[in-house]
């Protein structure tokens, strides 16, 4: 149903987006209520999320280099169109008032405080081909599980350089923000 798509995007039919929003509301309540029973009444807890500024389905840029890069091994003959076609990450990032509707559903914590942090990715680094190499590092640890038992172990071998030049060129382009949201939340249950 979300062909050409390794996660939901501008393009996903409407059900995807539905799909992938309900398995994250899900799994954030389950979460929330794991962590009410670990934590004393009136105890904090931090919460961050990787989310979005929108409700409107976007694909994350570190998703779209990561797709570019697998879209190029297909290109190349080294990974099969339907292996790719058939790869689905499992993400969905939430806004603030995402996260919030589910926290206040949930029912074991109020909200404290909320905070938005927007940053550059690797800012810190200036010159781009070593901060390119920094931002694949972190894309290929984090997604290194997933895409290894999809596609075998041996696909980060083609598949790193083509990550890092999807990213370079993304760099060029567009800003690599992260829209992390912080939540404080206190038990009360």
């Amino acid at each position: 149903m979300n062909k050409g798509n390794i996660t939901v995007s501008e393009a996903s039919p409407p059900s995807v987006v539905k799909a992938f929003r309900a398995q994250f509301q899900q799994d954030l309540r389950l979460f929330l209520k794991c962590r009410s029973n670990e934590v004393v009444t009136n105890g904090h807890m931090i919460l961050a999320v990787l989310g979005t500024s929108s409700m409107e389905p976007r694909l994350h840029w570190s998703t779209k280099v990561l797709s570019q890069a697998i879209t190029n091994l297909v290109s190349k003959g080294l990974i099969t169109k339907e292996k790719a076609h058939s790869f689905a990450m499992p993400l969905h990032f939430p806004s603030k008032e995402e996260v919030q509707k589910i926290v206040i559903e949930e029912g074991s914590f109020t909200i404290e405080k909320i905070e938005t942090i927007v940053e550059d990715a690797a800012s810190e680094v200036k010159d781009v081909e070593v901060r390119a190499e920094a931002i694949s590092k972190a894309i290929r640890a984090g997604n290194e599980v997933l895409v290894s038992h999809h596609f075998g172990d041996q696909v980060w071998f083609d598949l790193y350089p083509e990550l890092k030049q999807a990213i370079l060129l993304h760099l060029k382009n567009e800003p690599v923000e992260m829209f992390n949201i912080i939540f404080m939340l206190k038990k009360i249950v």
